[in-house]
């Protein structure tokens, strides 16, 4: 492995903060450092991890063919176009990942687009999921007249579980359109902010890296 020396300190942190983390507890240089830029991965890395690095971009090339394989008979065997696409979109979320992955491997310091791409897949195959399952009913109306007489439980995972207290839901059409939005809103939301991110990200007012900001978000 190359020398640690062409790594930059993380500025977050105080130069005496760095040492001591480096002497006094065993941190090494390359946990408190700036990511490496793509030219000089290569070299800081020695074969072994070379090898890891070229297996998981294969693992990643096998991927994708499995996903065309997959698309392909999606479409010569699914006539529904809501269900097609639904499936289309959610069977190619490994592949996405894995490209995005590969991509976050050997280009260190695009975690910022990374979780921007992931995040925006999830939450339109979100999105669809929700209007899959509806055509799955019948439609709509189809849903509601089926559901009239069956109370939702809203007390679920992941955010819901821990308050038992909450009453039963009678799904009507106002409670499914709103059910509905909120899965369009986190579908449209997502890539808006992040679209604000990369703004903010190229004056340098926002760095997803920042711990700090992330402490902050997560009070508000």
């Amino acid at each position: 492995m190359a020398s640690t020396d062409e790594l930059l300190p993380d500025p977050r942190f105080p130069p005496g903060f760095l040492q001591l983390l480096i002497k006094n507890f065993s941190i090494p240089r390359a946990c408190v450092s700036i990511a490496p830029s793509s030219s000089k991965l290569p070299y800081l890395l020695d074969t072994l991890q070379l090898s890891i690095l070229g297996i998981l971009t294969v693992l990643a090339i096998l991927s994708i063919i499995i996903y065309l394989e997959d698309a392909f008979y999606l479409k010569k065997k699914v006539r529904c176009p809501v269900k097609r696409q639904t499936l289309l979109w959610n069977s190619g979320a490994p592949t996405v990942v894995a490209i995005f992955a590969c991509f976050g491997l050997w280009i260190p310091r695009s975690a910022l687009f990374i979780d921007i791409g992931i995040g925006t897949y999830f939450a339109t195959c979100f999105y669809f999921t929700i209007m899959v399952i509806i055509e799955g009913y019948g439609g709509k109306d189809a849903l509601i007249k089926r559901m009239e007489n069956s109370p939702m439980h809203i007390n679920t995972g992941p955010c819901c579980c821990c308050c038992p207290c909450l009453p039963l839901m009678k799904l009507t059409k106002k409670k499914l359109n709103l059910l509905i939005l909120g899965a369009f809103q986190m579908a449209f939301l997502k890539p808006v902010f992040n679209i604000i991110g990369l703004i903010l990200s190229a004056d340098g007012a926002f760095n997803s890296d920042d711990v700090r900001l992330l402490g902050f978000l997560l009070l508000l």
